[in-house]
């Protein structure tokens, strides 16, 4: 075999490896949004549907729709507890459901809105500036004076403050917070500061 042939063979055959390994990148990729999709259409579907569930209601309804799935296979990660806890933490961060006080998951309230408010960027700013400042002051509280306050005190504090918020945004900015590892609670429902590694 002359060297020309060789090196026309070997490039083809790179050229045939990266594209094989393009495609199965591509197909994977795509594979992760539909798994992750999917969760998230199922949780959601789940907490609505039970009007105020816990976390064992919706693995229970979880699992058996994972077990009903003929359109992809779900590999054991897809449907283990912290890759149930990853998609609850995604919808609670975007306030798309809420943990209340009694560890039940609920599908968060929207405000209804006239089309002069729709798009109101000054509302906007203002609803996420109280948010940073809820945020900032829940953290404060809670390294001043660990394991004194629960929700339902740390809520009073906020309001003793002029900050005005619903419970849910409370619920779900708490619950944010502990599943960014910043605060957490003790035995006794009493909030306090995690440590960092």
């Amino acid at each position: 075999m002359d060297f020309g042939k060789l090196t026309t063979t070997f490039s083809t055959a790179i050229a045939a490896g990266a594209f094989a390994l393009s495609a199965w990148i591509w197909v994977s990729d795509n594979h992760a949004k539909k798994v992750t999709d999917w969760q998230s259409v199922v949780v959601y579907e789940v907490i609505r549907d039970g009007k105020g569930v816990t976390f064992q209601d919706i693995r229970t309804m979880y699992l058996d729709k994972a077990a009903q799935l003929k359109d992809f296979d779900l590999s054991k990660d897809d449907i283990s507890d912290s890759a149930l806890q990853k998609i609850l933490i995604n919808l609670s961060s975007s306030m798309i459901v809420y943990l209340d006080f009694s560890d039940r998951y609920y599908i968060s309230k929207q405000p209804k809105r006239d089309e002069r408010s729709m798009g109101n960027f000054d509302d906007f700013q203002i609803k996420q500036d109280t948010q940073e400042k809820m945020r900032a002051r829940i953290v404060r509280i809670i390294e001043d004076d660990p394991e004194k306050y629960t929700t339902d005190a740390i809520s009073r504090k906020l309001r003793d403050v002029n900050l005005k918020f619903e419970d849910y945004e409370l619920n779900n900015i708490m619950y944010m917070l502990e599943g960014q590892s910043i605060i957490h609670q003790n035995s006794d429902g009493r909030w306090l500061r995690s440590r960092r590694s």
